[in-house]
């Protein structure tokens, strides 16, 4: 007799067995959306209620089949409804009055929604419905029109659905740009993201059609996974769990793998090695020397075999692959090499035997019949093989090394600076005591990754220092020559940190982050032309580097030519709709360029990216909407992690405050930030003007012209000091309306590049 759920069940999986021999989308909708589900569990969504129903049938996979075809015109019309809504609002930003929407009753339930892509994530694999999926993704994300949803859930939901229905390798970019991106806030939700999005890179690839393509596919897509998963603690069980996947998803055996794996192994990054090698032994090359000495006979054999079959030899035991070796000497029993000592060739046939054994020795319990030695007879022999590989230690010091950095980066999220330098000073004193050959490369890399993090913090002097040492330690490592560049550019010593870039681009030429860096700097020197040109040269050089492009976008804007930087901005979030530093770009652009409608709608409110939520916030001042903009920077301050990007909210509140002329919040912001800091002593100098305060501003105007400034800050000094008419000790006239407006794009403009 079934129980009440059982029962319940039952009569949903009749339900549905009629929606889909009657073909009634309508009727499935509405489950989706819950209306007549049976009240089975609280917290189950209607998606998984359904999906468990249709388990429970006898026929689930015709009848998920069927209810799959439905949820392709489910999609479908959701696709249509969006790309309608796309034309009203493109209509109306443009002055073409109101356009007639797709009407639906669910067309804004978030509910029924999320649910249409929970259940395409747990149904069989379709063409049709993946195509629909990508449709929508195009429509509805790419091209900015993204749903209202808590937590943004809805496209949460329907990334994994693209992920586990993955039919092409058409979408093989977007996984690709979404595993490459460094720069995303490590959380949860990143890790979680960076899962999906490689179970769909694998979903893109076909090793029984284009095994080089599939092969290098993998290649790029472990090498982008783990420079984003590198710094962190979390790196070798996502590593680990990423690499057996891919073994689940194509259950190829262990040779063959090794075999496929084995050209790329050897030029990727230590920890992917190790992790990899962890997985399948034989991709790590055991050396010669490592070889047990053979004894007469058996050396007199391997002498025997000539030179092909050695060099044979030789490189499956640099891979360590002991079912491979074994059947070459199996092979060699038919044909047994003829040696200069005239054996039989049944003795030849042991020989052989007894060879495989010595190269790759197997565990067997044997029955002692001699009597047992004591234990000086057997001297301090080592075993042939190791039992452990040596890759295990540096993983497990790799793991405590994280979980250092991780305190570390606590503590000073705490304040407990002293902390934090005791507990980085033991690690370093550890790492320089050991006795491995390579402790000065991890010395140096554990350096550079404590430096990022005091960056982080704004504790630029610390940072400066520390990659001083990680450059001393390893004179070869261009990411911490390249981070120091970039610690002097941050602390506005604009000189010392161009001479770096040009030393690093010198000593490595074919390193794109140096070049893009040393653009950078040019830009940041007020050096535009040449700054265009480095750009443009590094986009010819390495043309699938958005860090160039969005680049060369942007000094494309500083120079006044909006029309050309738009094309580039636009270019470059159709390339890589994912990459935020270049939806961000463009939606500044548009500002500036008084499209605000479509800049707003690159934003949505929903967002919970911190620099979504500024720039939102810094275009809504522009429109004069002040009170939005407050709640956006409200919100992203929340969001903020460390001093450095909770600083970036403050100066936004600052300048809001200053547009609505409320100088005593103004005052009140401004006392709670650092002093010495150029752009926040720019908004003083803006604050004090504005309230005719001509010795003070006159003071701070004197201080400031003597402060090595960029490019961006160089300009707001001059447009308030010229603005204002702020002399020696005195505040000659305010700017016009005009006058004023051109301060705040400039001072917006120095807040979005911070």
């Amino acid at each position: 007799m079934m129980n009440i759920n059982q029962a319940a069940r039952a009569v949903l999986l009749d339900q549905l067995t009629r929606i889909a021999h009657t073909g009634n989308a309508e009727a499935l909708q509405a489950l989706l959306s819950g209306a007549g589900l049976p009240a089975l569990s609280r917290d189950a969504e209607p998606a998984e209620q359904i999906f468990d129903a249709l388990e429970s049938g006898e026929h689930y996979a015709s009848l998920a089949r069927r209810i799959a075809h439905l949820l392709v015109s489910l999609v479908r019309r959701r696709a249509e409804a969006l790309e309608q809504r796309l034309a009203s609002l493109e209509a109306a930003a443009m002055g073409g009055g109101k356009t007639l929407v797709y009407e639906s009753p669910y067309l804004e339930d978030e509910t029924y929604v999320f649910n249409l892509f929970l259940l395409a994530a747990r149904l069989p694999r379709e063409k049709e419905l993946f195509g629909g999926l990508r449709r929508f993704h195009e429509v509805g994300f790419e091209r900015a029109v993204v749903l209202a949803s808590i937590n943004n859930r809805v496209g949460f939901q329907l990334r994994r659905a693209l992920a586990e229905q993955q039919h092409d390798s058409g979408m093989r970019g977007y996984w690709q740009n979404l595993l490459q991106d460094e720069n995303r806030e490590w959380n949860p939700a990143r890790r979680t993201e960076l899962l999906e999005a490689w179970h769909g890179l694998l979903g893109t690839i076909d090793l029984s059609v284009d095994r080089q393509d599939a092969l290098g596919t993998l290649d790029a897509g472990l090498r982008a996974l783990h420079g984003s998963v590198e710094r962190h603690p979390q790196a070798i069980g996502l590593l680990e769990l990423s690499l057996l996947r891919l073994e689940s998803a194509y259950p190829l055996d262990p040779v063959t793998w090794i075999g496929y794996l084995a050209p790329f192994w050897a030029k990727w990054p230590e920890l992917l090695q190790d992790v990899s090698a962890s997985i399948w032994p034989g991709l790590e090359p055991q050396s010669r020397e490592d070889m047990p000495p053979l004894p007469t006979d058996l050396a007199e054999l391997w002498a025997a075999m000539g030179a092909d079959r050695q060099e044979a030899l030789r490189g499956i035991l640099k891979r360590n692959a002991a079912d491979e070796g074994r059947q070459l000497l199996k092979g060699m029993l038919f044909d047994p090499p003829s040696m200069a000592t005239a054996y039989p060739p049944q003795e030849v046939r042991l020989l052989l035997n007894r060879l495989g054994e010595h190269l790759w020795p197997v565990d067997k319990k044997h029955v002692h019949l001699e009597p047992q030695r004591e234990q000086g007879e057997w001297g301090k022999a080592e075993s042939a093989r190791p039992v452990r590989r040596a890759s295990f230690d540096r993983l497990a010091r790799l793991e405590a090394v994280n979980r250092t950095l991780a305190e570390i980066e606590r503590r000073l999220g705490e304040g407990d600076e002293a902390a934090a330098r005791r507990f980085l000073n033991e690690l370093l004193s550890q790492q320089r005591a050991s006795q491995f050959a390579d402790r000065h490369l991890h010395t140096a890399k554990t350096l550079a990754n404590a430096a990022t993090i005091a960056m982080r913090f704004g504790m630029l002097g610390w940072a400066e220092t520390l990659l001083r040492e990680a450059c001393v330690e390893n004179h070869d490592d261009s990411v911490s020559a390249c981070g120091l560049a970039e610690v002097l550019k941050a602390r506005g010593e604009l000189a010392a940190a161009e001479e770096q870039y040009r030393g690093n681009v010198a000593r490595w030429p074919n390193n794109e982050v140096s070049a893009c860096g040393l653009a950078e700097v040019l830009k940041a020197r007020g050096e535009l032309a040449a700054a265009e040109e480095q750009y443009r040269g590094n986009v010819a050089r390495w043309p699938n580097d958005e860090v160039s492009a969005c680049g060369l976008a942007d000094v494309l804007k500083a120079r006044g030519e909006l029309a050309a930087a738009e094309e580039q901005y636009r270019g470059n979030v159709a390339r890589w709709p994912n990459n935020r530093v270049a939806v961000n770009g463009l939606a500044n652009l548009l500002r500036k360029r008084k499209s605000y409608v479509e800049a707003l709608a690159l934003l949505p409110e929903t967002s919970r990216d911190c620099y979504d939520l500024h720039v939102r916030a810094m275009i809504l001042l522009d429109l004069g909407r002040l009170e939005d903009a407050r709640a956006a920077l409200e919100r992203g301050r929340a969001l903020a992690v460390g001093p450095k990007q909770s600083a970036v909210f403050q100066s936004g509140k600052a300048l809001l405050e200053l547009r609505a002329k409320d100088y005593r919040r103004v005052e009140a912001i401004l006392a709670e930030m650092p002093n010495n800091v150029i752009p926040i002593d720019l908004m003083r100098l803006h604050f004090e003007a504005a309230q005719n305060h001509g010795e003070a501003a006159g003071r701070l105007a004197g201080v400031l012209s003597v402060r090595q400034m960029n490019f961006g800050e160089a300009r707001v000094y001059e447009l308030v000091r010229k603005g204002f008419g702020i002399g020696a000790m005195e505040v000659g006239r305010q700017p016009q309306a005009a006058e004023l407006d051109e301060i705040f794009d400039a001072e917006i403009e120095l807040l979005l590049a911070a």
